[in-house]
């Protein structure tokens, strides 16, 4: 009767250890689960900041891509877009700048291009080249033109 007892109180220790075993893997699991959903959420996160296409901020990635693939109207409207919430961006004005040039509305792209280097002296190298070509463009006699 004692070895009963014996095997029934070893068994009964089995099951403990079993159902502590249990609560282990358990609480692993659920550990496990918020680490992965947590890693996923900085994954997610990293990706919107190192896109930048969050819909609040001016994305030069964007605008490079956009102006890249000849999407000239929709530059413009993403542009002025954002000129409208930020009118002394210099980076927005550069890009407003570059799709007037584009458009070949010389004008308007000589006034954005000058703004950006207005707002910050060392755009002025970036935006040179373009001024040239809209001077030279804005002098030839209206009569050449018509040939």
């Amino acid at each position: 009767m004692e070895a009963n007892n014996e095997a029934v109180l070893e068994l009964a220790k089995s099951i403990q250890s079993l159902s502590d075993n249990i609560v282990t893997m358990e609480i692993v699991i659920i550990v496990t689960g918020l680490v992965s959903a947590g890693f996923m959420w900085f994954i997610i996160k990293y990706y919107e900041n190192a896109t930048n296409d969050r819909a609040d901020e001016f994305s030069v990635r964007k605008a490079d891509r956009l102006d890249n693939t000849d999407n000239i109207d929709e530059l413009l409207e993403y542009c002025l877009k954002f000129r409208e919430k930020y009118p002394n961006d210099m980076t927005v004005n550069f890009y407003l700048g570059l799709a007037y040039y584009r458009k070949q509305q010389f004008l308007e792209s000589r006034k954005y291009f000058k703004k950006s280097a207005e707002l910050n002296p060392n755009m002025r190298q970036n935006v040179e080249g373009y001024l040239e070509v809209i001077e030279k463009e804005l002098t030839i006699p209206a009569d050449c033109l018509k040939n």
